[in-house]
């Protein structure tokens, strides 16, 4: 029974009534799954730091969970300063440890070296009971200037998308 349980955390479904929201431990699991995945250039990269930062970070958890005002959720990651990050750092250098910060939005610009996720709610709470990753959108947030990042997506992403679905509608005979 346990090893359900963990395998329903670990893939963010557990039995519950539609329209409950989601316990901090799904998107905790989910968050662990997902954030190194994107933010780690190692292969199997340590994620202890990340679990003690989500940890310490269940109740902004619970409130983007549960609260229709609530829209993002971030995780940045810190990235190490330029000189430190070459090869040639010599065998006496320690090796870097990522700090991360969970918040609620971003109050405030971040010019330091770092990357992030953003995860932004598709409805207005995270339900239990249905996949995590359907109720959520993900975007990458890099070091990049803040307006080089926007204008790449909208170019590079939304654009074509928005495009494909508009040549589509017009061949379907909907627009």
């Amino acid at each position: 029974m346990a090893a359900e349980v963990t395998d329903g955390l670990a893939s963010g479904l557990v039995e519950a009534p539609l329209g409950q929201p989601a316990s901090a431990e799904q998107l905790r699991a989910y968050l662990l799954r997902v954030v190194p995945t994107l933010l780690e250039e190692d292969v199997l990269p340590d994620t202890s730091s990340l679990d003690i930062v989500l940890k310490a970070a269940e109740p902004q958890e619970k409130k983007f969970i549960s609260d229709p005002q609530e829209r993002a959720l971030f995780v940045l990651r810190t990235l190490p300063p330029e000189e430190e990050e070459g090869d040639g750092a010599g065998s006496d250098a320690t090796p870097f440890k990522p700090s991360y910060i969970v918040d609620l939005g971003l109050n405030y610009y971040q010019s330091a070296r770092a990357n992030g996720v953003a995860f932004l709610k598709r409805g207005a709470i995270v339900v239990a009971g249905k996949s995590i990753r359907t109720q959520l959108r993900v975007i990458n947030v890099s070091e990049d200037s803040p307006f080089e990042t926007l204008h790449s997506y909208i170019k590079d992403a939304v654009t074509p998308l928005f495009n494909s679905y508009v040549q589509t509608a017009k061949k379907s005979g909907y627009a």
